[in-house]
């Protein structure tokens, strides 16, 4: 990623992260906010946060296993190169964060930096199936006919009414549940299928293309080498049930935040707020999450219960922003600290090395020259 480029990006994700602010938090009642604060649960506030922490060790414990097919690597090495890793997208534009993981882990425990890349491949495949299993509990059980009840401003109304109607909410459903079960699926063919894959690359690309070709066959085959813990199995199994461990810690830290605010909100409530954050957190946004994050929140507590305050559905995504930040920071810190690097040099070698990988594409898409007779 080049220097304008990454400015462009940054200043994209800003634009994004202000729309989303300006559209959620224009007309609130800053008093109404102040006093769903004062009168939050300080004990459930706690849990909030202690099971941030427990999802930290559980995320860790799920990556190990991914790891562990291959080489050992230490507990202690694996937290803080995650939570370092997750500091970096929480304070940095560009979502650096996952190739800043992997350089920590390259620095923290002399892991080859493509080979952590494929850990993290593999780890984020992993994600995306656990949040298959949370969406689609939320598009099961949410009673689509709520929908008409959902409190739309007057002036969007006439645009988005027509569009938000129970068949079409079922269809959207139905379209997010098929990519998300669609993406693990063509991961793991590119891995049963590896050899055949990288054969039709470099028979359609080789000649003309082989920069291109080369280029594909490494994405290939590093997406194959982080997948290849199907083959173990007792791995596998291991990776998945933390992973279903994960998501039920994600559930119950939106539900101690519903207690803290003395919300008493539909059981599936959670689901939603979950899928809606997960989907908004997904698009690039500014650094923090702001914006994006809030706006998961805000509407995921509307559509499970369009009968909560506006004012406290805010203050409640605020505090679960808060919540996390305060946690990715402090652990964050702790880890950088604990392993003697500085976040700032691990920016400069992921921009480099992105930097790299984008002069090696427009390098590979040149065509190669024409032979000349001897």
């Amino acid at each position: 990623m080049s220097r304008r480029s990454g400015m462009l990006h940054g200043l994209g994700g800003l634009l994004i992260g202000a729309v989303l602010v300006w559209l959620l938090f224009r007309g609130t009642d800053w008093r109404a906010v102040g006093e769903a604060f004062a009168a939050m649960n300080p004990w459930w506030t706690l849990a909030a946060l202690m099971l941030v922490a427990v999802s930290f060790a559980v995320r860790v414990l799920r990556w190990r296993c991914i790891v562990g097919a291959y080489e050992h690597i230490p507990f202690a090495r694996l937290f803080h190169a995650t939570q370092i890793g997750f500091l970096a997208n929480f304070v940095l534009p560009a979502r650096l964060g996952e190739v800043i993981r992997a350089l920590a882990l390259n620095r923290t425990a002399g892991v080859p930096v493509s080979r952590g890349i494929s850990y993290v491949a593999a780890d984020r495949v992993a994600d995306v199936t656990g949040l298959a299993v949370v969406f689609a509990v939320f598009a099961w059980v949410y009673p689509a006919e709520q929908l008409a009840a959902v409190p739309l401003p007057e002036e969007w109304r006439a645009v988005y009414g027509p569009l938000l109607t129970p068949e079409r909410l079922r269809a959207a459903f139905r379209s997010i549940l098929a990519a998300l079960a669609v993406a693990p699926a063509v991961m793991l063919m590119a891995y049963l299928f590896a050899p055949l894959l990288i054969r039709s690359v470099n028979k359609l690309f080789g000649g003309r293309w082989p920069g291109f070709s080369r280029m594909l066959e490494r994405l290939i085959r590093r997406v194959a080498e982080g997948l290849s813990v199907v083959r173990r199995p007792r791995y596998l199994a291991g990776a998945l049930a933390a992973n279903l461990a994960l998501w039920g810690v994600f559930l119950m830290t939106h539900v101690a935040l519903f207690k803290a605010f003395g919300l008493d909100l539909p059981w599936y409530t959670a689901f939603v707020t979950l899928s809606l954050l997960a989907l908004f957190i997904s698009v690039p946004g500014p650094p923090g999450f702001v914006g994006p994050f809030h706006a998961g929140i805000v509407c995921g507590l509307i559509l499970a219960y369009p009968g909560i305050p506006l004012d406290t559905a805010r203050a409640l995504a605020i505090a679960g922003h808060l919540v996390n930040l305060i946690m990715v920071v402090c652990f964050g810190l702790w880890s950088l600290w604990s392993e003697g690097v500085a976040l700032s040099e691990l920016r400069r070698e992921a921009l480099s090395r992105q930097q790299e990988t984008v002069g090696e594409s427009a390098a590979a898409m040149k065509p190669a020259p024409p032979e000349t007779a001897p």
